[in-house]
């Protein structure tokens, strides 16, 4: 049976289908994802370079899924402005 010019995933040779399309000018922009307090407590240290306690501390009162900026903003109004200076200073 002679072989077909499109590979194992069925795009054409060359690339998938959909490689030089760009969205539409009108497309609505795309939302940032949102987590769950348990889950961006699992990767405090390396998204907002907090330790659990801290994470712990600055969440207590927060309910529901958050973006992770919407939660850095709140680590960081928990933390004061002194502790907000000081991580920039350090270039976090």
């Amino acid at each position: 049976m002679p072989e077909k010019d499109n590979d194992k995933n069925g795009a054409p040779p060359g690339g998938s289908n959909n490689e030089n399309k760009k969205p539409p000018e009108n497309a609505a922009p795309r939302r940032e994802r949102k987590f769950t307090k348990t889950r961006l407590r699992k990767d405090c240290y390396q998204l907002f370079s907090v330790s659990t306690s801290t994470f712990d501390g600055a969440t207590r009162n927060v309910k529901g899924q958050h973006t992770i900026a919407a939660m850095a903003e709140i680590i960081k109004k928990w933390l004061g402005e002194d502790a907000v200076l000081a991580m920039k200073k350090e270039g976090k």
